[in-house]
């Protein structure tokens, strides 16, 4: 469904409304999160904002914090000592390799990853996209009709951030959130026994045979 027209959440870019906002949100037993990386292609980038969306929030755009940390390597140090290193606190990213090569890397702690937890999924049993990627994923479970990505590469070094920034910040969190939800609950299903099919397992078997005997025929060849 498309994102309705609703207020985006204020850049917090004072160093003590960022210090309130990451004790309210030490409140939170799960955080669906996501940064946003300045000149990441030069230099290894420098962290530019974290959008993060709390547990009890509603699930929109409006709802999501933002924190203004472009050099601003006490906030982001404040950040990783009270979130990422707290064991009580689920953080949940969409490739959290990246994310946590800018918040804390070996320190970060209880960190989930919606990338991982797909390719943890059988093929045989479940049906996602070739590509595993957070505009996939979200397209795949409906969750918005179509997704741009057209501000990944824009200037995250400028300041004020534009909107279209500002919405595509606040919206990746959003879907991020939607695509955990949906892979907790595939999960459950495929932990639950009564959930499974033989004759589903049996198809797909059937499906992916010849697959099987192409790359079992390259291999004893090689």
């Amino acid at each position: 469904p498309p994102e309705p027209d609703i207020p985006l959440p204020r850049v917090l870019d004072h160093p003590q409304q960022i210090a309130d906002a990451i004790e309210s949100l030490r409140g939170n037993s799960r955080l669906w999160l996501d940064t946003e990386v300045a000149d990441w292609q030069r230099n290894g980038g420098r962290l530019s904002l974290i959008q993060a969306l709390p547990e009890g929030a509603e699930p929109h755009a409006g709802s999501a914090v933002f924190l203004d940390v472009l050099d601003r390597p006490e906030l982001t140090d404040l950040f990783i000592r009270q979130i990422m290193m707290d064991r009580s606190i689920e953080k949940v990213f969409h490739n959290a390799s990246f994310d946590i090569r800018y918040l804390g890397e070996d320190s970060a702690v209880n960190v989930a990853c919606t990338l991982q937890a797909a390719r943890a999924l059988p093929v045989s049993r479940v049906s996602l996209p070739s590509s595993l990627s957070l505009k996939s994923l979200t397209e795949h479970f409906g969750l918005s009709a179509s997704v741009s990505k057209a501000e990944q590469a824009s200037d995250w070094g400028q300041r004020p951030l534009s909107t279209s920034q500002l919405k595509y910040a606040a919206l990746d969190v959003v879907y991020l959130r939607g695509i955990h939800l949906k892979l907790l609950e595939l999960r459950s299903q495929l932990e639950d026994p009564e959930t499974v099919s033989i004759q589903d397992v049996e198809a797909k078997l059937v499906a992916i045979e010849p697959e099987y005997q192409r790359l079992k025929a390259e291999t004893e060849y090689l």
